[in-house]
């Protein structure tokens, strides 16, 4: 009998356990949701809109939105844009898209990992760019995309698959090739023969933000900036995309919503009033805006952040802040382009007073969160980035999701 026992009480475990493994059960929440302060809550999510979210239906439990900074999906991985088309927009965002025609006023396409959904239009003036063949390996990815959203050149530029530029003015996109107008005439380029293309920057422009807004993360690696949305069915986000573009987005593909705006302000939205580099030995590095010491996206261990600031050792960085914040915080580490190399010490100064210091951080460290730090009647907030023991070799150091919350008045 005990051995029956001992047998069945074994069958109902594994029973369980298996059961668990599936998406019948997870003790997992399936939403956390970040407010200003810095607090983590977690559970169902029942209503998302402009005005208000809220987790369960149990009292206590609704939040407006102005006091939430972040919505995230713990469960699901977050994306990259690694081998698939992408598309860069004037303001930052990067869409998982396929062009699949082009005219005068409006790039049409499909979604490379979404293919059941409806066909998005961009507004060619927004539109940065174009990656139609990704390169291999993190740095020629991050070269790549630098080279497009840098390109100073007064005209639409062409990089094809046999190493050639060729410059001038796109006129269409039809039955997968490019018309291009160049000095010799009209040129036409079969899509396969084309790894990317730049837009002409005199000619893009992206419209200005008239409310706050929000990013929208998605599984396959796409950012994209919203303006209204609302949950609908339990199941589907519908919103704007800042471009202009109306979405209806399936709940199970969005990774996290950042809310932006509000008491929210972005370190990367604001021009410091110090910035000094003193390299190891000759040479010096710009401070680089939601971009990495090397103009890549920002990335710490398989995670992509859209704001944040990129600085190579020895760094630091100013910003007057008038005593108009509260609090402060960032995630921190060693790009991922340096592919497990690198070794810097982060620090934060309030008033010149140190109030954060990291450990050594390194290529393969877990990223840091730092704070929140109380910014009460600060006047400067000062970001530090040190040698540690291998001089300044592949130090780059992200200050991801930099950001402040105002205070209230």
């Amino acid at each position: 009998m005990l051995t029956l026992n001992f047998r069945c009480i074994r069958a109902m475990l594994l029973g369980l356990l298996a059961f668990t493994a599936t998406d019948g059960y997870s003790a997992e929440p399936q939403v956390q949701l970040t407010d200003l302060k810095g607090q983590v809550h977690s559970g169902e999510l029942t209503e998302l809109n402009e005005g208000a979210l809220r987790l369960g239906s149990k009292p206590g439990t609704s939040w407006k939105r102005s006091e939430v900074l972040r919505l995230d999906w713990p469960r699901r991985p977050s994306g990259l844009l690694e081998d698939s088309p992408q598309l860069l927009l004037a303001n930052g965002d990067r869409l998982g898209i396929l062009p699949v025609e082009i005219n005068e006023e409006s790039l049409t396409g499909t979604w490379h990992q979404f293919p059941a959904w409806s066909e998005i239009q961009v507004p060619l003036e927004t539109l940065r760019g174009g990656i139609l063949l990704s390169p291999r390996g993190l740095l020629e990815r991050a070269r790549s995309l630098a080279r497009l959203r840098d390109q100073q050149e007064k005209q639409d530029l062409f990089y094809l698959v046999n190493g050639d530029r060729l410059p001038g003015q796109l006129e269409s996109l039809q039955k997968n090739a490019f018309q291009l107008q160049t000095n010799v005439g009209m040129s036409t380029l079969a899509m396969e023969t084309v790894k990317s293309f730049g837009m002409n920057p005199e000619l893009t422009s992206f419209p200005a933000a008239k409310t706050p807004q929000s990013l929208l993360f998605l599984e396959d690696g796409s950012q994209i900036t919203i303006n209204d949305f609302k949950l609908v069915n339990d199941s589907e986000l519908q919103c704007q995309a800042a471009f202009g573009a109306d979405l209806v987005v399936p709940i199970e593909q969005i990774v996290s919503l950042q809310f932006l705006g509000g008491a929210i302000e972005f370190l990367s939205d604001l021009e410091p009033v110090e910035f000094i580099s003193t390299p190891y030995l000759n040479r010096k590095w710009p401070l680089r805006k939601n971009q990495n010491a090397i103009g890549g996206p920002l990335r710490l261990e398989g995670r992509e952040y859209a704001r944040g600031l990129g600085m190579h050792s020895q760094a630091v960085c100013s910003y007057d802040l008038k005593g108009e914040y509260i609090s402060f915080q960032a995630t921190v580490g060693i790009d991922a382009a340096a592919d497990g190399r690198g070794s810097v010490i982060f620090r934060v100064l309030t008033d010149g007073k140190t109030v954060f210091t990291s450990e050594i951080l390194r290529g393969k460290s877990a990223p840091v969160l730092i704070g929140p730090l109380s910014l009460d009647g600060v006047k400067r907030l000062t970001l530090a980035v040190d040698f540690a023991d291998e001089g300044d070799i592949l130090d780059h150091a992200n200050w991801c999701d930099a950001l402040m919350i105002k205070a209230t008045k």
